[in-house]
Order: C-alpha cells, then sequence, then structure tokens
C-alpha cells in the first residue's frame, strides 16, 4: 500500500461514493456544531456557574460570621448595637486635630493640675489604608508639660486609657529642673488619628 500525500486527496474525494460523501459532511457539520456549542454556551456557562459557586461559598461565610457575632440572639438586636458600636467608634476619629488639641489641654491642666507650655500639632498625613471605609489621617501632637512626675504618670495613664480620641503615645522625653525641684519638664509627641474632611 502506498503512502498517502496531500495531492492525492482530491482524487481519493471523487472517488467516494455519494453515501461516504454524505457521512464525511454530517461529521464535520456535526464537529463544528459542537465546536460552537463549546465555545459559545459551555464555556462562558462554566465560568458563570462557577462564580456563582464562589458566591455562595462567600455568602456561607458572611453567615457564619454573622450568625457567630449573633450568638443565638435576636439578629435585629445585634444588628443594632453593631450600628450603635459602629457610631461610637467613628467618634473617636474626630474631623479636626483642634478637638484632640483640647482635650489634651483640658486634662493636662484642669482634671491634673499640670502646667502646659506648648502644644502643637504638625501637617496632616494620610494613611494608606481606609478604615471602616473611611479616609483617615495621622496628625503628630506634640506637647510640652510641667509637673511632678506622679502627675504626669496620672496623666499618661488617663490619656492611654478611656482618651476620646485613638491616640497613641510615639516618645516621651522627660528632664529634671534640677537639683531640690520635684517639678520635671516632660515632652510627649502623640499621634492622632483623624477621619478626613472629604
Amino acid at each position: 500500500m502506498k503512502n498517502l500525500e496531500f495531492k492525492d486527496i482530491p482524487s481519493l474525494i471523487r472517488n467516494l461514493t455519494k453515501e461516504q460523501r454524505k457521512i464525511i459532511y454530517i461529521a464535520a457539520i456535526l464537529v463544528v456544531l459542537f465546536l460552537l456549542f463549546t465555545f459559545f454556551a459551555y464555556i462562558p456557562q462554566a465560568k458563570k456557574l462557577a462564580a456563582l459557586g464562589n458566591n455562595i461559598v462567600e455568602t456561607d461565610t458572611q453567615i457564619e460570621q454573622i450568625m457567630s457575632v449573633a450568638k443565638g440572639r435576636d439578629l435585629a438586636n445585634v444588628v443594632k448595637e453593631l450600628k450603635v458600636n459602629l457610631a461610637k467608634t467613628l467618634d473617636k476619629f474626630p474631623f479636626g486635630e483642634d478637638v484632640v488639641v483640647a482635650k489634651l489641654s483640658e486634662i493636662a491642666e484642669d482634671n491634673i493640675k499640670l502646667t502646659v507650655r506648648g502644644i502643637a500639632p504638625s501637617a496632616r498625613q494620610p494613611l494608606p489604608e481606609k478604615i471602616m471605609g473611611k479616609s483617615i489621617d495621622e496628625v503628630f501632637i506634640t506637647m510640652d508639660i510641667t509637673g511632678d512626675y506622679k502627675a504626669i504618670g496620672e496623666f499618661l495613664d488617663m490619656v492611654r486609657g478611656d482618651f476620646p480620641v485613638f491616640l497613641r503615645i510615639r516618645e516621651i522625653d522627660i528632664s529634671g529642673q534640677g537639683e531640690g525641684k520635684s517639678n520635671l519638664d516632660c515632652t510627649i509627641q502623640f499621634s492622632a488619628y483623624l477621619r478626613n474632611k472629604s
């Protein structure tokens, strides 16, 4: 049997019977239909089904998280509590640094009787990530105070404990005023976190 070459194909097709040609045409049409079905129906539907499966998994995860927060309580009450807590948390991010400066001065001078020698905020720097969907700025606040070590310690405890704004103590520098003097000079640098005004 001689090897089949490309140039022999037309003569082979001419030598086929009508029934053989019909079978080849039907087979070619079926292959084309199968390819069309695969590319235009099956693959897009398979992608949609995979995306739907992912959505179901994400929804199940969210439901599990909600149910774990609810812990068997009425879901409506849990949602109310979460909204109240969210509002309280957002209140800890005021819009202006003047709120932070005023509160720091009030605690130092009025509550603890320290002498505030100076308090100065820096320019606002935006944080790269949003917190609870809000743009947040960081402001460095440098505060110079004078008082005895006990009062300074009490002030730092109040600021770290129940301060109404998210605040972080970055640096503390304490120095004495000289021999025989009980008061200390203290410079504190804070980071305050404020909601972006825009």
